[in-house]
């Protein structure tokens, strides 16, 4: 169930906005929305099996301080 949740998470914000999120950021929405701790807690995961089937679109920001960050592709 947590790619599909993480999925649906990120699709909702593609909606909204063409940002691209820290796995921090998801997190912390997906807690405010009520997700529980079993599904937060393994979103790092998620996200980067979600990225090698090419199902969201990735990047990494940074040398020293390098951020992976994530959206949704554009439906």
């Amino acid at each position: 169930m947590g790619q599909y949740d993480v999925l649906d998470f990120l699709k909702n914000k593609r909606a909204y906005t063409d940002e691209y999120f820290t796995v921090r950021d998801i997190e912390k929405g997906m807690q405010s929305i009520g997700f529980s701790n079993g599904v937060i807690k393994g979103v790092n995961h998620d996200l980067r099996r979600l990225a090698l089937f090419n199902s969201i679109q990735y990047r990494g920001v940074g040398i020293w301080n390098h951020k992976k960050l994530f959206r949704a592709k554009k439906s």
